[in-house]
């Protein structure tokens, strides 16, 4: 009876105990009409056709990139939502978003070392 063949690796590898125990029944089984006992059964080595291995990596390199994904798209959608709440906060109050855009412009002129002139909108005395 085939019982590491009918699940998957990583299952394998999570489950050794519940399926050492399964084989064992099963090996126990098949020996007691030769009276013989079997007292231990331990899944160690397991070795697989290299096929198998390049199919194997191959799934956990796409397990991998679907969680980079994912991860990439939560960012996207917390960012998203950052950027809507402050565009929101710029509208209600316009002289927010002229101050970060001085901000921004002094920012930039102190990384590469120059010298910004802009102009204000004259002030309504």
């Amino acid at each position: 009876m085939d019982v590491l063949g009918q699940v998957k690796l990583d299952e394998l590898l999570t489950r050794r105990e519940e399926l050492g125990k399964k084989i064992s029944s099963i090996v126990d089984e098949l020996m007691e009409p030769w009276g013989i006992k079997v007292s231990m059964v331990a899944l160690k080595d397991i070795t697989m056709p290299e096929t198998m291995v390049r199919t194997v990596a191959k799934q956990a390199e796409a397990e991998r990139e679907k969680h980079s994904r994912i991860i990439v798209a939560e960012g996207e959608l917390l960012a998203s939502e950052k950027l809507a709440a402050a565009a929101k906060q710029y509208s209600e109050q316009p002289i927010s978003l002229r101050l970060r855009e001085l901000q921004t412009l002094t920012e930039i002129a102190r990384e590469r070392n120059l010298v910004v002139v802009t102009t204000t909108p004259a002030h309504p005395c």
